[in-house]
């Protein structure tokens, strides 16, 4: 048995041994209990159809509502090429944290709470060079 792109009840058999597999398999499958539909994105970078084949068979498998989008590499290509803009980006320095907002930005960038409890910064990200930030302000984002 498979589950999708997760590895397969043997593998795991193999790698954790009979009783630890069988927990594994069973959290694995939690997952997906509260889903209902696949949602395939198509970018135009596709060598074929295949991938798409692959999300219809599992949506089908897992009686699932499948769908399918266009989409556009748009967002990855900004984010790999460092042109964070504030609408699309929330940018947060080492040493800041994410906030709830409670307003349509829904979380902000704010200073210090990260730092004073001695975390890394994990969700961090450097600051572009043309990003001035206002005092108590994260970079790319209004707070």
């Amino acid at each position: 048995k498979r589950m999708g792109m997760l590895p397969a009840y043997d593998e795991l058999v193999e790698k954790y041994g009979s009783d630890n597999a069988q927990y594994l398999w069973q959290q694995l499958g939690q997952l997906r209990k509260n889903y209902g539909g696949l949602t395939y994105i198509a970018t135009g970078v596709e060598p074929d159809d295949r991938f798409e084949q692959q999300a219809r068979r599992e949506a089908e498998e897992l009686g699932w509502k499948f769908e399918r989008l266009a989409g556009t590499l748009e967002l990855f290509e900004a984010l790999v090429n460092g042109q964070w803009d504030e609408q699309r980006f929330l940018v947060v320095p080492p040493g800041w944290s994410i906030q709830p907002s409670f307003d349509d930005q829904i979380v902000k960038a704010m200073p210090g709470r990260a730092a004073e409890a001695g975390e890394t910064g994990s969700a961090s990200a450097s600051r572009p060079a043309d990003s001035p930030a206002a005092e108590g302000e994260a970079p790319g984002r209004k707070t």
